[in-house]
């Protein structure tokens, strides 16, 4: 543990029925929102 964050992506709109309907949108979704915000 060299004490950095490593930031992850889990689910796009925390659906309660899971599995979700759309891995593709869910995760990938997800990851696209947390790089979009980095800029």
């Amino acid at each position: 543990d060299a004490g950095y964050i490593e930031v992850v992506s889990h689910s796009r709109t925390h659906p309660r029925n899971v599995p979700y309907d759309d891995y593709d949108s869910e995760i990938g979704g997800s990851k696209q929102d947390i790089i979009d915000n980095l800029d």
